[in-house]
């Protein structure tokens, strides 16, 4: 059952009971049960803001995650990049002291 249809649900229950006490002179004042479904309903608004909010942040921290992907990636590449340019540095060194150990 939605959320609609259940507030509804809950509404009905709730006028239902009050006339049948009502009835019996036992219960609240028509007052009363205005006041009662007024608060239901601010509730259910309530309730429904605080899970809109809830999938916001969801989306939220899921395009936070596609970023931090995105960052790891370009970490990596750069790890990579500096990993063979050092290799590069080392191959030119070792050839630079050959030829100087061939020199002498």
């Amino acid at each position: 059952m939605t959320r609609p249809a259940r507030a509804a649900h809950l509404g009905v229950a709730a006028l239902a009971i009050s006339i049948a006490l009502s009835a019996a002179g036992c219960g609240p004042s028509a007052e009363q049960v205005r006041q009662a479904q007024e608060q239901a309903e601010r509730s259910q608004q309530a309730a429904d803001r605080a899970q809109a909010a809830a999938a916001q942040a969801q989306k939220a921290a899921e395009a936070a995650q596609v970023e931090a992907d995105r960052a790891r990636k370009a970490v990596d590449d750069a790890v990579k990049e500096i990993n063979r340019v050092s290799d590069h540095v080392d191959q030119i060194n070792r050839d630079r002291a050959a030829r100087n150990a061939a020199a002498d």
